[in-house]
């Protein structure tokens, strides 16, 4: 009598385990996702930014009236109107109309002093419609992460089997091939943005640059006026080294991709790679420490509710008891080895829209990667994220007036997030841009004076970074 009721307390027991094992695994995805921040920075910086998740205010049916915002056209903002309707058609398939993503409610590509940027959408009122009131709890842009590349990155470079294992290469190549599909690519949009509105292999001998003023793309003569200075000569040089390390990349590739990607090709993308991507932690590829610890998160969960029966036979058992507390403790400290040993890979992603906002580096904005809702998030922390055109004094005011016909106009809003801190050498290098030098919008002026118009700004730009101490 006394064995069989102990045969039935094992039992319950065992199916009280099952039960609670299944709870657990229930409501790990919850557990997991709130309680990892991830990291972020942008391109090569070593800044990361710290984030945690925030619940996003659902909004109802948008009735909002906006006003009549200036005409766009494909010679003012070439690919920026073929991306925006791909975008609109990406968030109506993967939200549904309790979550709907308000991003180009709230923002749209424009035209200002320091060239392409993201331009806050005003209502019938003359009044954005994303207002301060939404700080901190309204996203200004919502990306779908189903359309965002990524690759790992490896802080270990002696584990790449080849070259073109590494982050860079790989998420180039991702690129290229999705630019080579198409229409029929899933980020069709967002290639036609990159391309400036021209099809990729129709474009020769390569798209036109992302980060035009980037001192590789600099004629030799230009070039000259950097060596005047001993910083402007030691840029050259990282230039070209860098240079030297894309093309041995490229040599690197397999026979077939080389065959269907020439080395300008590469370059450019490489160029995009570098000039618009960020990297952090969040979730692309975890080591095998993260992924034994969230595995053992419903076993644990079990063992540490099983310490509190107390009407089992089982109680009173100090060796099983130590075996459960042991197990209900042992994705923490897996994930504390993970954190200690450096086994942990960073992420380097391309997210469409968020990679058009321009830096400034006092912008309080904050980036964030909300798991349960699928989506990447731009929100506004604080200030200096909002600039209007004739105010800040990154932009120039003889250049914020409409009159040269770009679509500028003052009072015209612009939304900057920050890279993180960066120096002049890396924003010359591998974005083409320098804070104190403006009108750069290179995409308004005819062909004819292109080259002209290149050379005026690189000539500022040299003359800036040669006297500057950042």
């Amino acid at each position: 009598m006394t064995a069989a009721i102990h045969q039935t307390h094992i039992l319950t027991t065992i199916i009280a385990i099952l039960f609670l094992v299944i709870a657990a695994a229930a409501t790990t995805e919850a557990f997991l996702s709130h309680n990892y921040h991830y990291k972020w920075s942008h391109s090569t910086t070593p800044n990361v930014f710290f984030f945690a998740l925030h619940a996003q205010v659902p909004r109802g049916a948008d009735n909002t009236k906006t006003a009549a915002q200036p005409t766009r056209t494909t010679d003012d903002l070439p690919g920026v109107i073929e991306f925006e309707h791909w975008f609109d058609k990406v968030c109506d398939n993967y939200h549904s109309k309790d979550k709907k993503n308000d991003t180009t409610k709230y923002v749209r590509h424009g035209m200002f002093a320091n060239g392409r940027g993201l331009e806050l959408i005003v209502d019938k009122d003359g009044k954005n419609v994303w207002t301060a009131s939404d700080r901190g709890e309204t996203p200004v842009i919502t990306v779908p992460q189903e359309v965002v590349l990524r690759s790992v990155i490896l802080e270990d470079k002696t584990s790449l089997e080849s070259l073109s294992d590494d982050w860079d290469v790989t998420l180039a190549l991702k690129l290229l091939k999705e630019c080579q599909k198409g229409p029929q690519s899933d980020i069709y949009g967002y290639c036609m943005l990159l391309t400036r509105g021209q099809e990729f292999m129709s474009a020769f001998p390569a798209p036109p640059s992302t980060a035009p003023h980037c001192i590789r793309n600099w004629t030799k003569e230009q070039k000259k006026r950097l060596l005047m200075s001993t910083r402007g000569e030691r840029l050259v040089r990282i230039q070209e080294k860098q240079s030297l390390e894309w093309t041995e990349k490229y040599e690197a590739l397999s026979p077939e991709d080389k065959h269907i990607f020439t080395k300008e090709q590469f370059f450019w993308a490489m160029e995009a790679v570098h000039s618009r991507a960020f990297k952090g932690e969040f979730g692309g590829e975890e080591n095998v420490l993260n992924q034994l610890s969230k595995a053992l998160v419903p076993f644990a969960a079990a063992a540490l509710a099983l310490n509190y029966v107390q009407t089992t036979p089982v109680a009173g058992d100090d060796t099983l008891t130590g075996v459960l507390l042991a197990l209900s403790c042992a994705p923490v400290v897996l994930n504390f080895l993970s954190d200690r040993i450096g086994m942990k890979k960073m992420d380097a992603v391309l997210l469409p829209f968020i990679d058009s906002a321009n830096h400034l580096e006092e912008a309080q904005s904050k980036i964030e990667l909300d798991p349960l809702k699928g989506v990447f998030t731009v929100s506004v922390e604080g200030r200096n994220c909002i600039v209007e055109e004739n105010k800040g004094k990154h932009i120039s005011n003889s250049n914020s007036s409409s009159s040269n016909g770009n679509n500028r106009r003052t009072g015209q809003k612009q939304l900057y997030i920050s890279y993180g801190p960066k120096g002049d050498s890396e924003l010359l290098l591998n974005y083409g841009f320098l804070p104190q030098v403006t009108s750069l919008d290179v995409y308004t002026v005819s062909s004819a004076d292109e080259s002209k118009h290149f050379d005026e700004i690189r000539q500022r730009l040299a003359d800036c970074y040669n006297h500057s101490r950042s």
